[in-house]
């Protein structure tokens, strides 16, 4: 049996799609459909494509994937540096160096982080503390270098009220803070980095 032009027509959108959205074909088992030369199949992946304008692509023979989730899955990764420069960007401060002085960051160590090292997790939530990060952003920052707040742990939990305040508007001298700091976790906001 011939396959009709409207079935090259849809598959050719299909892998436009694909290509456009850089989703690896394996995860649509869409190679594995058309390869196999049953008609049940071909017929089951153009019902399926009738599903593609409304965000959905075709994987086997009765299962779709969101195409939000296939484009989440294909976005590349933010390195460490490329978030803390966003919202650094974002911030208040004008030059780099006001964010790492005031955070206890030596500029050699701050040099290192444009080239790819991860600072200590303590050092990242004293800048997402500088930066007045929303906790979102916050645990976004601390995530882009492989860290997360640790419950367990004081300073944390100390940086995460802090952050709290400023999302409801409260402000706080810095020296206050370190000051606030010391009394209730034992470390003072400027680093050991």
């Amino acid at each position: 049996m011939v396959m009709g032009c409207d079935f090259v027509e849809n598959y050719e959108a299909l892998k436009r799609a694909i290509k456009r959205y850089k989703i690896p074909e394996q995860y649509l088992g869409i190679d594995k459909v058309v390869g196999k030369s049953g008609i049940g199949k071909i017929g089951d992946v153009l019902g399926s494509l009738r599903n593609f304008g409304a965000g959905t692509i075709a994987m086997g023979s009765h299962t779709g994937i969101p195409l939000e989730l296939m484009k989440l899955m294909s976005e590349k990764k933010l390195s460490f540096y490329d978030v803390l420069t966003e919202y650094i960007d974002k911030s208040e401060y004008t030059k780099d160096s006001d964010v790492y002085n005031k955070a206890g960051i030596s500029k050699a160590v701050f040099s290192k982080i444009r080239r790819g090292h991860i600072p200590k997790r303590t050092s990242i939530l004293r800048i997402a503390l500088v930066l007045k990060l929303s906790m979102d952003d916050a645990k976004r920052l601390l995530n882009s270098a492989g860290y997360s707040f640790l419950e367990s742990n004081n300073f944390d939990k100390f940086i995460s009220y802090v952050l709290e305040e400023y999302e409801k508007g409260k402000k706080y001298d810095y020296d206050i803070l370190n000051y606030l700091c010391y009394e209730t976790t034992g470390m003072a906001l400027l680093g050991e980095e």
